[in-house]
């Protein structure tokens, strides 16, 4: 009897030991269910594998497909205007850029076991292509045959690198025996003498940054940074100043901009004051050197603008003629943003990169502006910009390239002009002296059209 009780009791305790080992399988099934339904809601939402192995992006595909290894290699032998309405500039120029690039360290990848590097100049002819269309960054990836984040990253850090081989070359200071070299080409082009550029200031529009509050946020109703800069005779920027915010009043953007104390002091090394050419001593003082510019800016001594009052009607006829030459002379600003927003069409629209990337982006177009004006006559040859000849204007080509609507939405916006701000006596002494001299002693045939026609 007590041997059929201890084998009952042994069964027993067998069967609860089945029981937990089969509760604990079925939790376990449930476990690696739960594991998999997760892993396939992981995979709807990004395929299996990382970015650069995906199938569209895998060596053999980018070799047979990338726009680098296709178009522009076969563009850069046969067909030349392709290559240049890809990238903005011709094969010889492109190598060259390419070659100032390769001094940059911080460029050079490393081929792996896993993979090849992304070559150097597809990552600058993706950059360039960005830069001159403005287009999407994913459908450039898809273009080139590399992710979004390569993409991505390889704007940012060419843009950079543009900057850092590029601003020393033709973005430096001038000296000045330099500055009066521009002084003389103003005057022979655009007969304005003693003026060494023209200057402007524009909101660079940009997309709201994350986390910026109003940082940014202009009273035109958008998001922008601060751009003022110099251009010379040429269509050429002298100096660039960016980086202020949005929301600063246009007023206080010059005054504490570098500029405002660089001119002051003479820092930036401007040439003594001179007589202009073809006047008497005793009529007329030695005259400074300095810029033209609008209403946005200050009259200083060192900074001319036009006489107010263009709008009343009861403007003196020698007014409007100093008014009408000092403006003349202020085109080639109005040309150098102009030719650099239609070539590089990523300033037609808001700028969609973190403010950071957008200073090294619009420093960029600045530095490849200027570098292949000199560089590639094909970028802006002289039915590019506005020209004059026996005082008739030719209007330039860029502004057949940006339509109404485009300009409308262009990065590239007029800051306020300043209203109530009286200037120095001296400031006012020499622009009163300008005046008489486009009056007398410099007169052009045309100028004299140009007042009956008003």
């Amino acid at each position: 009897m007590e041997v059929e009780i201890e084998d009952s009791d042994n069964n027993e305790h067998e069967l609860w030991i089945w029981k937990l080992k089969i509760v604990y399988i079925m939790l376990s099934l449930l476990k690696v269910k739960l594991s998999l339904e997760k892993c396939a809601v992981a995979r709807r939402r990004r395929p299996i594998g990382r970015l650069w192995t995906r199938l569209h992006n895998t060596e053999e595909n980018r070799a047979k497909h990338s726009w680098y290894n296709t178009i522009l290699r076969e563009a850069a032998m046969h067909n030349q205007l392709v290559f240049f309405n890809i990238t903005r500039m011709t094969p010889t120029t492109f190598e060259d850029l390419l070659l100032r690039l390769g001094t940059v360290q911080s460029l050079h990848k490393k081929d792996t076991k896993y993979r090849n590097c992304i070559p150097l100049g597809a990552r600058l002819a993706l950059t360039l292509r960005f830069l001159a269309t403005g287009d999407n960054l994913r459908s450039l990836g898809y273009a080139f045959r590399v992710g979004h984040s390569t993409a991505t990253e390889s704007v940012n850090n060419i843009t950079a690198a543009l900057v850092q081989v590029l601003k020393g070359d033709v973005l430096k200071k001038p000296s000045t025996e330099e500055w009066r070299t521009k002084a003389k080409e103003f005057h022979n082009r655009w007969n304005f003498p003693n003026c060494v550029g023209a200057a402007d200031g524009k909101h660079i529009s940009i997309q709201c940054p994350a986390h910026s509050g109003s940082l940014y946020f202009n009273y035109k109703g958008f998001f922008s940074m601060v751009l003022l800069a110099i251009c010379d005779a040429n269509y050429r920027f002298t100096l660039v100043d960016f980086g202020a915010y949005g929301r600063e009043n246009d007023r206080s953007v010059y005054n504490s901009s570098k500029w405002k104390t660089q001119f002051e002091t003479n820092s930036l090394g401007l040439p003594p004051p001179c007589r202009l050419p073809d006047t008497n001593p005793s009529d007329y003082p030695e005259m400074p050197f300095g810029v033209v510019a609008d209403d946005a800016f200050p009259q200083e001594v060192y900074m001319w603008k036009p006489y107010p009052g263009r709008t009343t009607g009861l403007m003196a006829r020698m007014w409007m003629i100093y008014n009408y030459r000092l403006s003349r002379a202020r085109r080639t600003i109005e040309n150098a943003f102009g030719i650099m927003a239609a070539r590089w069409r990523v300033f037609l629209k808001p700028i969609p990169c973190h403010p950071k990337n957008v200073k090294n982006l619009v420093l960029a177009g600045v530095v490849l502006h200027n570098f292949l004006s000199v560089a590639d006559p094909r970028y802006g040859d002289a039915s590019y910009g506005d020209r004059y000849r026996n005082g008739t204007l030719s209007s330039g080509q860029w502004r057949q390239y940006i339509s109404e609507r485009e300009r409308s939405t262009c990065c590239f916006q007029d800051l306020a002009p300043k209203i109530g701000q009286n200037a120095s006596n001296a400031a006012k002494e020499v622009r009163d002296y300008q005046m008489k001299y486009f009056n007398e002693e410099c007169i052009v045939p045309w100028q004299e059209d140009y007042f009956l026609e008003q």
